[in-house]
């Protein structure tokens, strides 16, 4: 699970949350928004979880979202 960014042509940034199947390189989830939040970042996972199931580890980089309070408390009550 990564962020990716770019600039619209009215020079707008947004980004992309990408969550991928390390096993088989399967794009599960691909959010784009001008801001995304931890929250929003659990909210994504919930659905994601929902869709395809529980996986049995996720791989994240140090980014400000996956080091937040709301994204830690997610994933110990999620254990």
């Amino acid at each position: 699970m990564d962020f990716m960014c770019d600039v619209l042509m009215n020079k707008r940034r947004f980004r992309t949350l990408n969550i991928i199947d390390d096993y088989n390189m399967e794009a599960i989830a691909v959010e784009a928004a001008y801001t995304i939040p931890a929250v929003r970042v659990t909210q994504i996972l919930e659905r994601t979880i929902h869709e395809q199931g529980k996986p049995n580890c996720i791989r994240v980089d140090n980014g400000p979202e996956f080091n937040s309070k709301e994204f830690k408390d997610w994933c110990e009550s999620r254990v």
